[in-house]
């Protein structure tokens, strides 16, 4: 595969970032006494459709590649961030009254100074490329190099005189008409010459051993090399700094959700206006297809992780890092590259787990009002002051632990109003949301998943952008194994309220750090108990919140939940009128209202995924069976049950389209497999805790069952006795996780040298019953892998 070079990249992000500003912004509605500011903007989108041009011919052309031209196109990156600052605050600036005294209108008055301040820099970085361009002696068809010098080097290609003289005729004949020659094969540093000096020679065998022989990475970290001075002790110094970062970053724990990565992209506008669901899923198809993402699974089911965790290659992350530290697109705290800190403009901004904490390097790197985004992984830094970030577009404070309280988001959360993304995901300590969110016109983006919030404040129904709502706890068998950092639950206590004995919802309080402004102990419990006058019942499931009155409004929203449905009345009327819903989950259906629930996703015709759950001792029993005869729509592809079913029901035959099934705590009887075994396109099937249960119980996949079945978990099934694979059945298993299931140990596993494409198989069981595996395994044609976890 040919990556992207550090040029290559610079390219890419100046015209989405150009695009991003021409189209969404290209007709901003102005009062009638700002003609001239019209004529200005119109002006401006003119000169960057100039440069969206310049830049289509610097993709063809080489210019680009020089320092010169790279410094060019920084520099259009630069004018179209400013631009979309410039016009983001215009737009905040028009939805305040006309008749705003003359004191408030000096805000608009700077904005419309930096728009005309920007036509100036905008015909200089213009004149200069053009300049730059025609004194260029580079040939306009490419760089200039010497094909047959490039592929006779001996050192390059060793054992492959035939096919070099091949290539080389190719390349230097006279043809006009450009041609790809993919070249494929092992590359070997012996990708290299060193001048003779075997102190290189070494250090490069010590690159390709951290390499693990990954293509990708050897490719890339050739490139990076490349720039770099051809010494020795360069390349030590090169490969000492990674070793240390690599020790930092081996653990899993670093992992990272797919969904995650495909929201991060949308709301960096990464993936255009159009389809950007469908684009994210390609890009981390061919991401994976390219090594640059590692499933945290062996197995991906069209091409996509199965259970949606990944990881990035640590060689290629630090690479990644440091050439986009290097191209000034973004910098990184505690990355080998900030060593140096910069001086420059910062619009993006991660703080890594392994730094420090010396908040003398937030006041080394100056002004923030321009960081368009801010990462923190790892522990929160008090020390980072929000309300200095106006500008922000992005903020992702995912699993920053213990350290997160609510008055460090608080206060600024009115003052960033161009917010797209916010997520506090895994923050234990973040107990409500403040009514201010409404602000957040602009917000597409709220996970709030795994912190101690069950209320979201009213005003989020102003939020008329946002498509992707998260809330609730986050059950174990969601997390991967390796990230399983959960808060702890709810305790229950009995108060006297008006009279009547109660039992609440009580939040363990944590010692707080002494005033300065920061929310009391007693402001704590009135919050807790008395959320905006409600009271919160010890009934409420934890693994949901109360959706507020007026939901029906936030009409954008494609993926919502978890929604606790028995928290209120009017909740499944709230849910039927959010019809662009594709993604739902719910919990607390009980007998009382589930019929109404049933009726209402009727109504959500493009629903593709959804999650039901029920905790107690009835949990969904007669809760999925309607009078109505209710099945969900049949597109949908994703289906979990958790809750007390006891038998499947009916409709769930009916779903063709299902990919995707996860069962917990059903209690379901054997017979539920010969039923699901005829689902066409189920690839991937999770039996959970209790989910099936029996005194006699024997799973037996039939000959021609489960024919699109790619991975099989079976995990907390203690009455499971054996478990049978017919020949025929299952052909396309490629993973098979048994964990949790002691009783199979009796009985045992037959049938797995019937599986022709079985990869994998992980098991966490007695060593006798692992031996039996491994017997098995050696039979099958494929020599499956035989993982203990």
């Amino acid at each position: 595969m040919d990556t992207p070079g550090a040029a290559e990249v610079t390219l890419d992000l100046a015209t989405l970032i150009l695009d991003s500003v021409i189209g969404p912004h290209s007709t901003i509605p102005l009062p009638p006494d700002e003609v001239d500011l019209e004529n200005d903007l119109k002006s401006i989108m003119a000169q960057f459709s100039i440069m969206r041009a310049f830049l289509a011919d610097a993709d063809k052309g080489s210019g680009y590649r020089s320092n010169v031209g790279r410094t060019w196109i920084r520099q259009v990156r630069n004018l179209a961030y400013d631009m979309e600052d410039y016009l983001q605050e215009l737009v905040v600036h028009l939805e305040k009254p006309s008749h705003c005294p003359k004191k408030l209108r000096q805000p608009w008055n700077k904005v419309v100074e930096n728009i005309r301040g920007l036509i100036q820099r905008i015909d200089e970085t213009n004149q200069r490329y053009r300049d730059f361009f025609r004194d260029s002696k580079l040939p306009t068809g490419g760089v200039a190099y010497d094909p047959v010098k490039l592929f006779t080097t001996n050192a390059l290609f060793i054992g492959r005189e035939t096919e070099i003289s091949d290539v080389t005729q190719t390349v230097i004949r006279d043809d006009t008409q450009r041609q790809i020659i993919p070249i494929w094969g092992m590359v070997l540093m012996d990708r290299a010459y060193f001048d003779g000096q075997p102190e290189i020679k070494k250090q490069a065998d010590r690159i390709i051993l951290k390499c693990s022989g990954l293509p990708l990475a050897i490719s890339t970290i050739g490139g990076f090399l490349a720039t770099r001075p051809k010494t020795a002790q360069e390349w030590e110094s090169f490969i000492d700094n990674f070793d240390s970062e690599l020790d930092k970053s081996s653990s899993l724990k670093n992992m990272i959700r797919r969904g995650h990565l495909i929201r991060r992209w949308i709301a960096e506008r990464y993936l255009g206006d159009k389809d950007r669901e469908t684009k994210g899923d390609q890009f981390f198809t061919d991401f994976i297809n390219w090594s640059i993402i590692q499933p945290s699974e062996p197995v991906a089911v069209g091409s996509v992780a199965s259970n949606g965790y990944c990881h990035v290659h640590s060689l290629l992350r630090e690479i990644i890092v440091a050439q986009s530290v290097e191209e000034k697109f973004c910098f990184v705290l505690g990355s080998r590259s900030s060593s140096t800190l910069t001086h420059d403009i910062v619009r993006h901004l991660t703080i890594s787990s392994s730094w420090r904490r010396d908040t003398n390097d937030l006041k080394a790197i100056g002004d923030m009002s321009h960081v368009r985004s801010l990462t923190v992984c790892g522990k929160w830094e008090p020390a980072l002051e929000l309300g200095k970030m106006r500008m922000l577009r992005v903020l992702d404070l995912e699993g920053t632990g213990e350290l997160l309280r609510d008055h460090h988001i608080e206060p600024y959360v009115e003052k960033l109003v161009h917010l797209i993304y916010l997520s506090l995901r895994g923050c234990h300590n973040i107990y409500w949301l403040t009514h201010s969110l409404g602000n957040l016109r602009d917000l597409q983006t709220l996970d709030v998943r795994g912190t101690s919030i069950i209320i979201l404040p009213e005003t989020i129904v102003k939020l008329q952008k946002l498509q992707y709502l998260r809330a609730g706890q986050i059950p174990k068998d969601e997390e991967p194994r390796d990230c399983r950092d959960l808060a702890e639950p709810k305790a229950n206590t009995r108060l006297t309220l008006g009279g009547v004995m109660k039992d609440v919802i009580v939040n363990s309080f944590r010692s707080e750090p002494k005033d300065n402004g920061q929310t009391t102990k007693r402001d704590k419990f009135n919050k807790t108990f008395f959320y905006d006058g409600h009271l919160l019942e010890s009934t409420r499931d934890k693994h949901g919140i109360e959706l507020p009155k007026g939901a029906h409004m936030l009409n954008s929203l494609e993926t919502l939940g978890v929604i606790d449905v028995g928290a209120k009345k009017g909740t499944s009327t709230e849910l039927e009128k959010l019809t662009k819903l594709r993604k739902l989950g719910v919990t607390g259906l009980r007998r009382e209202n589930s019929e109404r629930f049933l009726s209402a996703t009727t109504k959500l015709t493009l629903l593709q995924s959804l999650s039901i759950r029920s905790e107690g001792r009835l949990g969904l029993q007669d809760c999925l069976d309607s009078k109505s005869s209710w099945h969900p729509t049949d597109d949908v592809q994703s289906l979990k049950l958790y809750g007390n079913l006891l038998t499947l029901p009916s409709w769930i035959v009916g779903l063709q389209k299902l990919t995707k099934l996860k069962l917990r705590s059903t209690r379901l009887g054997h017979d539920a497999i010969q039923v699901l075994g005829s689902l066409p396109c189920l690839a991937i099937m999770r039996l959970l805790t209790n989910s099936l249960v029996g005194e006699d119980l024997h799973l037996h996949f039939q000959r021609g069952s489960f024919l699109g079945l790619v991975l099989l978990q079976l995990d907390g099934l203690p009455e499971l006795q054996s478990l049978v694979f017919e020949q025929g059945a299952t052909p396309n298993l490629e993973l098979l996780q048994v964990m949790n299931s002691t009783d199979i140990e009796k009985n045992g596993c037959f049938g797995l040298s019937y599986l022709p494409r079985l990869k994998e198989v992980h098991a966490r069981l007695t060593d006798m019953f692992m031996h039996d595996l491994r017997t098995q395994l050696a039979r099958n044609p494929n020599q499956p892998i035989l993982r203990e976890i």
